[in-house]
């Protein structure tokens, strides 16, 4: 279960701001949320935080992991089990990371709108 509490020793944890709603009522949205914060900003110790807590939409960790440009976050919600390569190719553009947008079209994606 994620917590709010979670994070509280946190607060000194200065390498990228993050900054994630939490909802104790529902861990699994706030594990998700803090998922997709840190993908963006190639955070791998909130990642695995928030794969602890409950995270299961890898398809959103691999858009923000391609938008931010963190190919070790990427391959890290492949091994989980992203498969939306459309959507990760999207983010890429977005973030104008060509390197990522290539490797999403090596993929398979062919949508990138």
């Amino acid at each position: 279960m994620f917590r709010q509490s979670d994070c509280e020793h946190l607060q000194s944890f200065s390498v990228t701001q993050v900054r994630v709603p939490v909802d104790d009522s529902d861990p699994t949205w706030s594990a998700n949320a803090l998922l997709e914060e840190s993908c963006f900003h190639g955070n791998m110790f909130l990642t695995n935080k928030a794969i602890t807590g409950g995270a299961t939409d890898w398809n959103s960790g691999l858009y923000n992991a391609c938008h931010g440009g963190h190919r070790d976050m990427a391959e890290l919600m492949i091994e989980k089990g992203a498969t939306d390569w459309d959507l990760g190719l999207n983010g890429a553009c977005r973030g104008n990371h060509r390197d990522m947008a290539e490797w999403m079209i090596e993929k398979g994606a062919t949508d990138w709108n």
